[in-house]
């Protein structure tokens, strides 16, 4: 009947990530991004933060750079950043 409005969603709002189905399952979720930040006297090490949260105040700023390119993380880090506020890891090349 013209006029009428559906209270069905359409497919593609379904298809949004953090989306629940008809179903109740979740969709995939949106990544998740970290600051994270490398020691200046030791490359390998790493700190993960929130975004913008900037260091823990244990951490000196002048050890630390913001690091740009995208990082390898730890399989903690989400876990770590919302029960510590920051994960600490070191890389290794292998």
């Amino acid at each position: 009947m013209p006029g009428e409005r559906s209270n069905v969603k359409s497919r593609s709002r379904l298809d949004e990530p953090g989306r629940i189905d008809i179903k109740g399952r979740m969709s995939a979720t949106p990544k998740q991004t970290f600051d994270v930040y490398r020691k200046r006297t030791n490359p390998t090490l790493r700190l993960a933060v929130a975004p913008g949260a900037g260091l823990p105040g244990q951490f000196a700023s002048k050890d630390w750079t913001l690091v740009e390119e995208p990082s390898v993380l730890h399989s903690d880090v989400s876990e770590d950043v919302a029960t510590k506020g920051y994960c600490y890891f070191q890389l290794v090349k292998g």
